[in-house]
């Protein structure tokens, strides 16, 4: 493994080394990338779906603590989870049912509520490369594409999150996105994500992000899915077989949920609490919650 901080996440997690392991993914670009290359590495297969946090669709024949929740924190208790969100105050230890069995950049560098300018500004699929060790040197499109999830290359350009996306590039040792970060605040890299995000419309996906590139103005595109809905289910199969040509990895079939059972939550949003272990202990119905900004959480109560 070299790197003594990626050894100690697998020696801490011994399920990460685990092949066949039911997974429920989020609903978005970085879900999908990552669920790709699970499947490829250790042949991780979709199970599920958590939407719009607020929505749970499972294979019946697997219980919550069986499946692996990818680009997703989940504070179930014991659940495992792979996430990148701020999921502690400062407060939580790290034995906390909550997040014992959570794997997140943030949880991994000490980054908390109290350093919240310092958050993971990447995406779920870049902390699998580091986590995996991957040394893959993308080509083609694939060099764009990689930048996609959580518009990661926005971040990046020229303003106030292009060094914090530097370090966590720096400190994870990513060399494939270390050698094209020079390259994402241009006109020409611009012009080349214009022309993929065309692509990802003509398969269904134009819903656009908030934040907006520095020279064309392009607001990323995350390809979010409704997977209690059969047409998107569809469409994420189709970029998931142009996905997997693109980064060379085997392809994977994302069901669609019919047979699946279903558990309807409720999302909420409010200040950060005075003790994040007494507001998780005083909900028993909590599933997940993340501060989405320095002054809020966002949380959702699911009965499971």
């Amino acid at each position: 493994m070299g790197d003594p901080i990626r050894l100690q996440q697998h020696q801490s997690y011994p399920w990460l080394g685990e092949k066949h392991l039911p997974i429920v993914i989020g609903d978005d670009l970085d879900a999908i990338m990552s669920a790709l290359f699970m499947h490829d590495l250790l042949q991780w297969d979709v199970v599920g779906y958590y939407s719009g946090y607020n929505t749970l669709y499972i294979d019946p024949r697997y219980s919550l603590r069986e499946v692996v929740f990818l680009d997703l924190d989940i504070c179930y208790p014991n659940a495992r989870s792979i996430g990148h969100h701020i999921v502690n105050d400062g407060t939580l230890g790290y034995s906390h049912a909550a997040i014992c069995n959570s794997i997140n950049p943030n949880l991994v560098r000490g980054v908390n509520l109290s350093n919240f300018r310092v958050k993971y500004p990447l995406a779920t699929i870049h902390f699998l490369q580091w986590l995996f060790n991957s040394t893959v040197n993308y080509s083609n499109n694939m060099g764009y594409l990689i930048w996609m999830p959580d518009s990661a290359w926005i971040n990046g350009q020229s303003h106030r999150f292009a060094a914090n996306v530097e370090s966590w590039i720096t400190y994870f040792d990513l060399a494939f996105l270390n050698s094209t970060f020079s390259s994402i605040d241009t006109k020409n890299f611009e012009t080349k994500m214009q022309l993929l995000y065309s692509q990802l419309a003509s398969m269904g996906f134009t819903k656009q992000g908030q934040i907006e590139s520095h020279h064309l103005k392009i607001r990323g595109n995350q390809c979010q899915f409704d997977p209690g809905q059969a047409g998107d289910i569809v469409n994420v199969n189709q970029l998931a077989t142009y996905l997997s040509v693109q980064m060379n990895t085997a392809n994977l079939l994302f069901p669609k949920t019919g047979n699946m059972k279903v558990y309807k939550g409720t999302r909420f949003g409010s200040l950060p609490p005075s003790s994040l272990v007494n507001f998780i202990t005083q909900q028993p119905n909590l599933f997940s919650y993340a501060f989405d900004f320095a002054k809020h959480l966002n949380y959702t109560l699911l009965d499971v």
